[in-house]
C-alpha cells in the first residue's frame, strides 16, 4: 500500500511539473508598455510606446492639451518581433519586483513604468526615471532606443 501511494506521489508531481512547463510555453505575450512621465513639466510630459502583435505605437502627450494636442505615430509590428522584445526580460528577476522601485517623479525626477500584458495577465512596475531596475537592462535598452527614434521623427516633424 506504501509503494502505490508512493507511487501515485510521485506521478503526481512529474504531471504536475509538465503542466506548469506546458503552460509557461502557452503564455502568449500580447502587450508591451513604457512610459515616461514627468509631473512639473510644461509641454509634452509624457511618452508613452505601446508594443503589440499588431502595431508599436508612439504618442507624446501634455497636460496642456490646447496648446499642445497629442503628438501619434504608429508602424508595423508583428507577433514574432513582440516575443523577442519579450525574451529579452529574465522573468524570474520580473516576477521578483516590487510594483514600485524607488520614489518615482519624488522632487520632479520623474518617472518610468513598464507594463507587461500576457494571457496570464498583467503586471506594471514603476521606477525613478533614467533608472534600471535589475533584469530589465536589455529590454529597457531596446525600448528607450526605439523611443529616441521616435523622438527624433516628431522633432524632424516641427522643422
Amino acid at each position: 500500500m506504501r509503494t502505490l501511494f508512493l507511487f501515485l506521489a510521485v506521478i503526481s508531481i512529474l504531471i504536475g511539473c509538465n503542466t506548469s512547463k506546458e503552460s509557461a510555453k502557452t503564455n502568449q505575450m500580447l502587450s508591451i508598455v513604457h512610459v515616461t512621465s514627468f509631473g512639473h513639466c510644461r509641454g509634452y510630459c509624457i511618452k508613452e510606446i505601446h508594443f503589440s502583435s499588431s502595431s508599436l505605437d508612439y504618442k507624446e502627450i501634455s497636460r496642456d492639451s490646447i496648446n499642445f494636442p497629442v503628438k501619434a505615430t504608429n508602424e508595423k509590428f508583428t507577433q514574432t518581433q513582440l516575443d523577442e522584445l519579450a525574451a529579452q526580460i529574465d522573468w524570474k528577476k520580473w516576477e521578483a519586483l516590487d510594483s514600485v522601485i524607488g520614489c518615482p517623479d519624488c522632487a520632479d525626477r520623474g518617472a518610468e513604468y513598464l507594463i507587461i500584458n500576457t494571457e496570464k495577465g498583467s503586471k506594471k512596475v514603476m521606477y525613478d526615471a533614467h533608472s534600471t531596475p535589475e533584469g530589465l537592462e536589455n529590454i529597457l535598452k531596446t525600448i528607450r532606443e526605439k523611443r529616441r527614434v521616435f523622438e527624433r521623427q516628431e522633432e524632424n516633424k516641427g522643422e
